[in-house]
């Protein structure tokens, strides 16, 4: 029996050194498996610039179909039979553009987040089934005061918090490669939101919403707060829901706008990362982050 015991002691001390290993391994898994995602969604950015000469808005308000730069990429991630069945001409909300959000569409979903469907309500579900959200979103660019200059980045006027303007992706955003004046390795372009009590997930196809003004940007997100922060309040802050992942350390993937992909730390000096979320502000961001 004394035996018997010692040996079940010397397996639950195995288990116990194991179980923190292989958790290592799974984050590792997920966390590569995320930057892939945000890589095949940076490749198709940049494929749709080399179509058009300029990249997508974050979302469309000109004409108002308040469609997501997600739906305008659709093609470049192998999601063709989804973009062509949609009315690219009407509104996010037709009939026929929610059943898209039945699609579960892998690489808009980090394998962390919990959090899949949309949070709204039945306004913005299909046939009365719940639709997909998304995990990544458009860098609309930093809220707040330049570091360098102090003077006030530019954002226009919305509620939740307004939408900053000076970001590649941002609300009837159109910005070319060739207007990034900070530099392309230096300029985040769509950033990861996929921690759990983040809040404010909706159907992956709304870009905006609009009752005559322009309401939210609810498939881009200012730098307005540091990484894994600041979730929705319920309240009037949604575009200013922090960047942030579930993966070690709790930081967030990027997409830069080269292409790369970078892992930021929830540590990264403030004024860095408000630097690297512009792409014309002219600061000096460096590279230790």
């Amino acid at each position: 029996m004394i035996e018997l015991l010692v040996v079940i002691a010397i397996i639950a001390i195995l288990i116990g050194l194991l179980l923190p290993a292989v958790q290592k391994v799974r984050d590792a898994a997920n966390r590569m498996r995320c930057q892939n995602n945000l890589k095949q969604i940076g490749l198709a950015l940049h494929s749709y610039h080399g179509a058009n000469s300029v990249l997508p808005p974050g979302a469309v308000i000109s004409p108002a179909t308040l469609h997501s730069f997600h739906v305008l990429i659709l093609p470049h991630v192998e999601q063709s039979a989804v973009y062509s069945a949609m009315v690219l001409t009407a509104n996010y909300t037709n009939a026929t553009n929610l059943v898209a959000g039945l699609t579960r569409v892998p690489v808009y979903l980090c394998p962390t987040g919990l959090q899949i469907h949309t949070q709204f309500g039945s306004g913005e579900w299909s046939g009365g089934t719940i639709t997909f959200s998304t995990h990544y979103y458009g860098v609309a660019g930093p809220i707040g005061a330049n570091p360098v200059n102090g003077t006030a980045y530019a954002a226009l006027l919305t509620n939740q918090g307004n939408t900053a303007s000076q970001g590649v992706l941002g609300l009837g955003s159109r910005v070319r490669m060739t207007d990034i004046k900070d530099g392309t390795s230096s300029t985040l372009m769509v950033g990861e939101v996929a921690w759990n009590a983040a809040n404010y997930y909706r159907i992956w196809t709304r870009g905006t919403f609009s009752d005559g003004q322009l309401r939210d940007s609810t498939c881009c997100r200012n730098v307005a707060n540091s990484i894994g922060s600041t979730p929705y309040n319920n309240s009037n802050n949604a575009n200013n829901v922090s960047f942030g992942g579930e993966h070690t350390n709790k930081g967030a993937n990027f997409i830069m706008a080269d292409g790369s992909v970078r892992y930021v730390a929830p540590t990264i000096n403030y004024n860095i990362y408000l630097g690297l979320s512009s792409y014309n502000a002219s600061e000096v961001t460096g590279g230790d982050y």
